[in-house]
């Protein structure tokens, strides 16, 4: 139990308030999990129009073609929200280091961010695309489910 305090205390260690991670390991586990999730929402956006999203070995369906863009929102989203939740926990480790690691964290964090809005950027205009094909007004929403 001692190397693990040292650890933590060598990385940021936790929040004295909340009791959660503030490690640069920490920071860099939640933005890659959130590039993960803009990798997969652009994989989605790749994907030809009209088509199941299937596996190349089985054949397995793995998205059907009219469920594409809701995946590729919810993918969206969850990649937001954690962006979110890394920048909160960005700003609670700049409080206590500007060491090199956190400087190139902070960097790779600034293209996560641009990638994220890469992705809404295409979302946007796919959605706008669907909605002029189904005889929609390019502004109108439609309504969330569940």
């Amino acid at each position: 139990e001692a190397a693990v305090e040292s650890y933590q205390n060598q990385k940021g260690g936790k929040d004295d308030a909340t009791g959660t991670d503030v490690s640069i390991d920490f920071l860099k586990a939640r933005r890659l999990l959130c590039e993960a999730n803009i990798l997969v929402a652009e994989a989605l956006l790749a994907c030809p129009r009209g088509e199941d999203v299937v596996t190349s070995e089985t054949g397995d369906v793995l998205v059907k073609a009219g469920e594409i863009l809701d995946y590729t929102q919810g993918y969206y989203d969850k990649a937001r929200d954690e962006l979110q939740e890394t920048v909160f926990l960005m700003g609670k480790i700049a409080t206590g280091t500007e060491s090199e690691e956190f400087r190139l964290e902070k960097e790779n964090v600034c293209y996560c961010a641009q990638m994220l809005g890469g992705v809404g950027n295409m979302l946007a205009d796919k959605e706008g695309g669907e909605q002029e094909k189904h005889g929609e007004p390019p502004d109108a929403k439609k309504p969330k489910t569940g």
